[in-house]
């Protein structure tokens, strides 16, 4: 999306969504600054992300939310923009505007290994998960009888879909589970559970497989998605199942997200493992389910061929992530996917086209954990990273004068040593983004470890700005 467009669409926005009364005028954009990218040499990937920008009355901006972190360059861009001010009433006023942003962001080793798609739940959801892998039958059954005397249980659902997914296979084992998982589908769409592999029904490949119970999770997927088009969470649930009950429709839907800034992530990940055969995910490990007949179907194909000709970094990394963790994951359990080296060298050779740098390798037996895929539970030991080092943020001198206050949201990612490697702004007023950027970049972590390994992550950061009174 080129600037002109921008401008096109914002001026249509302000037009449909704020001149619907002669008595309001609202701003007009006069000076437009383009972010200084002449730093940025090494390869990097383009995302359009959604920014609110609120406008003071004297034309200046005043607070941005940026649906994903923004880079310095970006906010240094658009704190300098101009606009003559809008008016209500006759009157100067503050207005909110709608912006889709193209954004440069510098392919870093940690951005590539993040293209690795895993899920973790959340410490609250891991105890609710806990709760039904301790379970007991009978528990099981008294739990079943009481969530029918209650207005919403989802977390009692959440652990019934635990305790269902690691029984024993069985005609009522794959029927309580359908029931609990499509009950959270049809009710909570957004649930947290549903972006994991326990969200998924398989037709086949596995003992708990339920080719019924897979095409109405499908159906209701399909609905869920035409609701909330613009939920991109909910979105994100509905292609986790439907990139292998209905592809096409799941391409669909990333296709058509041109600003969520993992679409082209996920449509990867899809491309990658519909190429080389991968049909579903083992609900109890996360591990993949492979057909090698499915890499000769229509969409298997196309696939292939897309990630071999696409000129997107991002789309080519994730689906190469793809390729390279399901087979490395079958590799290590029995033998090698039929076609994997033939295609997996093709695909890694076009990556380094797009970024020289990569780290990935198609050979499985380099231990790198490029084989390892998510699994819904996990009896890993988890050490959260643990703030070590606090630079307190200096209050600006004008923005004290004046009283002003408020709250800076960022999103950082803390590298393995401990250090922020990217700090990104969300949210928050402009006036305070410089002072409290200084101070955060400097913070130090104790990394975040699994098993006793230090490992990247990403995480919000939050600045207030209060004064005493």
């Amino acid at each position: 999306m080129t600037t002109q467009i921008l401008i096109r669409w914002l001026t249509c926005a302000q037009v449909c969504c704020l001149a619907m009364s002669a008595a309001i005028e609202p701003p007009v954009l006069v000076n437009q600054v383009e972010p200084d990218y002449s730093a940025l040499t090494s390869a990097y990937i383009v995302d359009i992300t959604r920014v609110e920008m609120t406008i003071a009355p004297d034309g200046i901006p005043f607070a941005l939310k940026a649906s994903e972190g923004l880079p310095d360059e970006v906010i240094t861009a658009l704190s300098q923009w101009q606009f003559r001010p809008g008016k209500n009433n006759g009157r100067e006023a503050s207005f909110d505007i709608k912006l889709a942003v193209p954004v440069r962001r510098t392919i870093t080793p940690t951005l590539e290994a993040s293209y690795r798609h895993s899920w973790w739940p959340s410490g609250e959801l891991t105890k609710i998960m806990e709760a039904g892998r301790r379970m007991t039958p009978e528990q099981a059954v008294g739990l079943e009888k009481r969530i029918k005397k209650l207005p919403d249980p989802i977390e009692q659902r959440t652990q019934l879909l635990e305790y269902y997914t690691t029984q024993d296979a069985s005609a009522s084992t794959r029927a309580a589970r359908a029931e609990q998982l499509l009950w959270l589908i049809q009710n909570h769409p957004d649930a947290e559970i549903l972006g994991s592999p326990m969200a998924i029904i398989n037709a086949a490949g596995e003992p708990l497989a339920d080719p019924e119970a897979t095409k109405e999770a499908e159906t209701l997927w399909l609905r869920q998605s035409g609701l909330h088009n613009d939920n991109f969470k909910i979105l994100a649930h509905a292609v986790n199942l439907l990139r292998f009950t209905n592809p096409t429709k799941a391409a669909e839907i990333l296709l058509a997200c041109k600003d969520w800034p993992i679409a082209a992530s996920w449509l990867g990940n899809e491309y990658g493992f519909k190429a080389i055969g991968v049909t579903g995910l083992d609900p109890a490990t996360g591990r993949p389910i492979i057909e090698p007949d499915d890499r000769k179907s229509e969409f298997a194909i196309s696939a292939q061929t897309a990630l071999l000709g696409s000129s997107d970094a991002k789309l080519v990394l994730s689906g190469l992530a793809a390729v390279i963790s399901a087979g490395s994951t079958v590799a290590q359990r029995s033998h090698l996917p039929s076609g994997y080296s033939e295609y997996c060298e093709p695909l890694l050779q076009h990556a380094r086209q797009l970024y020289p740098k990569t780290s990935f390798s198609c050979e499985t037996s380099d231990d790198k954990g490029q084989g390892e895929l998510a699994a819904p539970r996990s009896h890993k030991r988890v050490s959260p990273a643990r703030l070590i080092k606090k630079i307190q943020p200096k209050y600006p001198p004008s923005a004290e004068r004046s009283g002003l206050q408020g709250v800076v949201n960022f999103s950082a990612l803390i590298n393995k040593q401990g250090q922020i490697e990217d700090l990104e702004f969300l949210s928050g007023p402009l006036a305070f983004y410089v002072s409290a950027r200084s101070a955060v970049s400097r913070w130090e972590y104790e990394p975040t470890k699994i098993d006793g390994n230090a490992t990247a992550v990403r995480t919000e950061i939050t600045v207030n700005y209060f004064l005493r009174r």
